[in-house]
C-alpha cells in the first residue's frame, strides 16, 4: 500500500519539480500557481499553497481547489490514471495498483460510469468554488450542508459561463459526473451537462446490513433520506434498475416519488412505474407533510429538525411504504 506519508512526499517532490518559487512553509508548501499564472502584479507573490496533510491544493489569486492530483492534471496535460501510475512506479506499489484498477474496473462496469473519470474533474476544476448569494441563500433554506447523507467531500461550485449552481455527484470522494440548477427561475430548473452520460448518485452510501434502496430522482433529496439513492430523472431505466438488482441482489427496491397528492407529474409517473414494475413498492408522504411537494419543502418547512429525523430513520420510511395495489386504490380514492 501507498503510505500517506509517502504520496505527500512525491507529490511534493513533483510540485517543486514543476512549480517556481516552491518552498516549505509550516504544514503547508507555497509557489505560483499555474492553473492562473498567480500575481500578474508581481513574480514574487506566490498564491498557490499544498497542504500535504489531505493532499490539497488552493489557489488564493484564482480559487483552484482540489486534490493536488487533479490540479496537476490540468497544469500537466497529463491524464489523472497516469499520474497515479507515475506515482505507483515511483514507489513500487504495485499491489497498490492491482487494487486501485480492480476498483476502477468494477466502477466502470457495475456503476453506469460510462464517463472518462479525468474528463468530468478537467470540466469540474475549471468551475468556481465563490458562489452567488442567491445560491448560498438556496443552500441554507435547503439545510444541505447538514444533510445527515451527504458525502464529506462534497462540495458546491458555480459555473459563471452558464451563470448555474453546479451539484457534485461523488463516488468514494471522487466527482464522477455533476449536475446544474439554476437560481433566477430559469427552465429547466434542474440540467445534466452535454456529453456525459448519466450514473447513480449515492450508490456509496448504502448501507448493505439494511436490505432497503429508496430510489429518488434529486440528488437533493436523497441525501437526506437513509439508504437512498438518486437515478437523475423523474423515470428510472431499466438498465439502473439492473444495475442496482446486480449490486444489491437481497434489498427491497422501493420508490420514493414527489409527494402525489399535490404533484399532478409524480402521480402520473408512479401509474407508468407500476405498469412497468407491478411489484415494486412505493413511499407515500403522510399527513404530517401533505403540504409538502417533496422532501426539500419538508426539510426547509417550519418543523425541519423533526423533518431531517424522520427521512433519516428507516421505520419512518417503511411505516409509510405501500404496495403497488395499494397505491393505485390510494390514488384513485385520494388520501383518505
Amino acid at each position: 500500500m501507498v503510505s500517506n506519508y509517502a504520496a505527500q512526499e512525491y507529490w511534493k517532490t513533483l510540485l517543486r519539480s514543476t512549480h517556481e518559487q516552491f518552498r516549505d512553509v509550516g504544514d503547508r508548501c507555497e509557489m505560483r500557481c499555474r492553473a492562473c499564472g498567480d500575481s500578474k502584479k508581481s513574480r514574487f507573490k506566490k498564491r498557490l499553497n499544498f497542504y500535504p496533510k489531505n493532499n490539497t491544493i488552493h489557489c488564493f489569486n484564482c480559487g483552484v481547489d482540489n486534490k493536488v492530483i487533479y490540479y496537476l492534471s490540468r497544469v500537466l496535460h497529463k491524464p489523472v490514471s497516469e499520474l497515479r501510475l507515475d506515482m505507483f512506479r515511483a514507489l513500487g506499489t504495485r499491489q497498490y495498483m492491482a487494487s486501485s484498477l480492480e476498483h476502477r474496473k468494477i466502477v466502470d462496469n457495475d456503476l453506469l460510469l460510462f464517463n472518462n473519470m479525468d474528463d468530468v474533474i478537467v470540466k469540474w476544476v475549471t468551475f468556481s468554488t465563490t458562489l452567488p448569494s442567491e445560491a448560498t441563500d438556496w443552500i441554507i433554506k435547503r439545510k444541505i450542508l447538514s444533510a445527515k447523507f451527504l458525502q464529506p467531500d462534497f462540495k458546491f461550485r458555480w459555473d459563471s459561463v452558464k451563470n448555474k449552481l453546479v451539484i457534485p455527484w461523488l463516488f468514494n470522494g471522487q466527482v464522477y459526473y455533476f449536475q446544474y440548477r439554476s437560481m433566477d427561475g430559469s427552465t429547466p430548473k434542474y440540467q445534466f451537462p452535454a456529453g456525459f452520460k448519466k450514473p447513480l448518485f449515492g450508490i456509496d452510501t448504502i448501507d448493505k446490513n439494511l436490505p432497503y434502496i429508496f430510489i429518488t430522482e434529486s440528488a437533493m433529496d436523497a441525501v437526506f433520506i437513509k439508504n437512498c439513492i438518486a437515478v437523475g430523472s423523474i423515470q428510472l431505466s431499466q438498465k439502473q434498475l439492473d444495475t442496482i438488482h446486480r449490486l444489491f441482489p437481497t434489498h427491497e427496491i422501493i420508490i420514493f416519488p414527489d409527494n402525489i397528492f399535490v404533484d399532478d407529474t409524480a402521480g402520473q409517473i408512479v401509474f407508468k412505474f407500476v405498469a412497468k414494475w407491478p411489484n415494486l413498492k412505493f413511499f407515500v408522504f403522510p399527513d404530517k407533510y401533505q403540504e409538502c411537494k417533496d422532501v426539500g419543502d419538508a426539510i426547509s418547512g417550519i418543523n425541519s429538525s423533526e423533518a431531517m429525523c424522520d427521512f433519516a430513520s428507516i421505520d419512518f420510511l417503511l411505516q409509510n411504504t405501500i404496495s403497488s395495489a395499494k397505491l393505485m386504490v390510494t390514488l384513485k380514492i385520494g388520501r383518505n
